[in-house]
């Protein structure tokens, strides 16, 4: 579970992990769940320009390349889809990613009807990533049963905070408050 600032690059990383997961493994089903019909439509397109940019001895054969998925000669698949209708009716052996999902609206039947999907499978893994949003949400829930190491606790916290980005100073933080007209509750 990853509490991260924006713009820390967290979308990259992990679609660069379903990307070489797909490439390396045969038959590996992974799926990205957004908050919004664009922002899942937006990973695809992301893992696609990885994927071009790759050399071509490393890439394996495209049998499927549209706006919500693409699917590899070698039989694995990464697709994306809102988080309203996400996962009912898929099979994950892969990876399952929730981003921003303290954004996510009717989280806990959505947390409910996606869950099981990875549960079933051995090899299966979840990455939950998203800014924060408050504390009555279920990406609340799970990240402070992780911080916390609650009983039952089955996740493991990370932390991205605006300075353990490069690049982000004291001034940079300055410069974005005034821009958000001093409002340090916006800010962080």
């Amino acid at each position: 579970v990853t509490l991260a600032s924006r713009q820390s690059t967290k979308t990259t990383a992990y679609n660069v992990i379903l990307l070489w997961d797909a490439i390396f493994n045969r038959d590996r089903k992974s799926l990205i769940c957004a908050h919004d019909a664009a922002s899942a439509s937006d990973f695809v397109e992301r893992i696609k320009l990885a994927y071009e940019m790759l050399p071509n001895w490393i890439k394996p054969g495209i049998k499927e390349w549209n706006k919500r998925s693409v699917t590899f000669s070698n039989g694995s698949r990464i697709s994306s889809a809102p988080a309203t209708s996400a996962a009912r009716g898929k099979s994950i052996n892969a990876y399952l990613v929730l981003d921003e999902f303290a954004f996510v609206e009717n989280d806990k039947e959505f947390w409910a009807a996606v869950y099981p999907v990875v549960s079933r499978s051995s090899n299966a893994a979840i990455i939950i990533c998203s800014t924060p949003n408050g504390t009555r949400n279920m990406f609340y829930e799970i990240y402070n049963g992780a911080l916390l190491n609650l009983p039952g606790n089955v996740w493991t916290d990370f932390r991205v905070d605006w300075w353990d980005v490069p690049g982000r100073t004291e001034e940079w933080r300055k410069e974005t408050l005034a821009g958000m007209n001093n409002d340090i509750l916006k800010f962080n």
